[in-house]
């Protein structure tokens, strides 16, 4: 997996959701079993025209943040920056829903500033929360009437200043983060 921008590191495990074509009878209800989870190359030919939806919006998303993030850090340091994971973040989440409608967002196992995970996204937190970001691929998962993606973002060493070690976050920044998560290392998995 390449290396996430530095920028790019405040996020999460980030997802994004789409209506999916649902085979089968016309107006069957989606399946209850648990989701069908997919490589993104093993995807089936009639899911592609969703995930590549969902990559596009994820992936927006995902570059906003990184622009907003490196803009902050370069003009005000850590804790200006901290406010994109606060503030910013759920606001670029509804503006890219609103413009692609597809739902996207950020997600960790480990509470941060927004909702918790959706049900279908915590059996899959669980799964991977002591993992290692390079050692997690995307998922994506056909949830019947939906297609989900989820995308692991590795910790980087500017997130270290606010997520790190508790004894080496700086006083201002457990301030500004109103306790955030910490005691995360370099390539962990932030979610």
């Amino acid at each position: 997996m390449p290396r996430a921008p530095a920028a790019a590191v405040a996020l999460a495990l980030a997802f994004a959701c789409v209506r999916a074509p649902v085979p089968g009878p016309a107006g069957a209800p989606p399946p209850a079993s648990p989701p069908v989870r997919f490589r993104a190359e093993d995807v089936p030919a009639q899911l592609h025209p969703a995930l590549v939806r969902v990559e596009a919006a994820e992936k927006a998303l995902r570059d906003q943040l990184a622009a907003r993030m490196a803009s902050e850090l370069a003009a005000g340091g850590v804790v200006r920056a901290l406010s994109v994971c606060q503030r910013d973040a759920p606001a670029f989440a509804a503006a890219v829903s609103a413009q692609t409608g597809v739902e996207v967002g950020r997600v960790a196992a480990r509470p941060r500033h927004g909702a918790p995970p959706r049900a279908w996204m915590a059996p899959l937190l669980e799964e991977l929360a002591t993992r290692r970001a390079a050692d997690v691929h995307a998922v994506v998962l056909d949830l019947g009437d939906r297609l989900a993606l989820l995308r692991p973002i590795a910790v980087g060493a500017a997130c270290l200043a606010c997520h790190g070690s508790p004894d080496r976050v700086l006083p201002e920044v457990k301030i500004a983060s109103d306790g955030g998560p910490t005691a995360y290392a370099e390539g962990d998995l932030r979610g």
